[in-house]
């Protein structure tokens, strides 16, 4: 029985050790404040303390129960990347038709790129108003951006500034090729 409950602390601390890895990961990837990474890793804690208490008979549950939360830290992921993926585009395309807008409008380029990025929310929306803020207010070319679309639109808002003439028709070509 001694030898039982030493495995359960054992698999117990194993556990732990790999939340806090995958935690780490993931909060590394996407924007988890410092405190629901506490949250989770408080939330596994009691999770972990049910299971044992719970499957206290039989160990494969026990076993299983404990790795479960693992497995859905393995997946999460993925789905979290191509949902932050599908929001920064939408993103984009509403900055996009806002900033043409306002350049139709009259406004110059930076002006319009400006007001339309102050408008948007959410994860994608910070991203953008960096990206917009950085071609505005520096001479400096944007850091390269793990994100192959942030990459690409930090990229294409860098020239048209360049090229600030053809504008309206840059933005207007690039928002239809996102559309596709």
């Amino acid at each position: 029985m001694l030898i039982s409950k030493v495995f359960l602390f054992a698999v117990f601390c194993f556990g732990i050790c790999i939340l806090i890895r995958q935690l780490e990961r993931l909060q590394s990837y996407f924007t988890f404040t410092k405190s629901m990474m506490t949250n989770f890793g408080t939330l596994y804690f009691l999770y972990s303390l049910f299971c044992i208490y719970t499957f206290q008979f039989n160990f494969r549950f026990v076993v299983i129960g404990l790795f479960f939360p693992h497995a859905i830290c393995i997946l999460v992921p993925f789905f979290l990347y191509k949902f932050r993926r599908n929001q920064i585009q939408k993103s984009i395309l509403e900055f996009l038709d806002e900033s043409i807008l306002r350049l139709q409008a009259g406004l110059s380029f930076r002006a319009s790129c400006l007001n339309a990025s102050q408008n948007l929310r959410g994860h994608g929306g910070q991203k953008i108003r960096y990206i917009v803020e950085t071609v505005v207010f520096s001479q400096h070319k944007i850091s390269l951006f793990n994100d192959q679309i942030l990459g690409e639109f930090a990229k294409t808002l860098q020239k048209i500034d360049e090229l600030n003439h053809l504008s309206i028709e840059k933005m207007l070509s690039y928002r239809e090729k996102l559309r596709m």
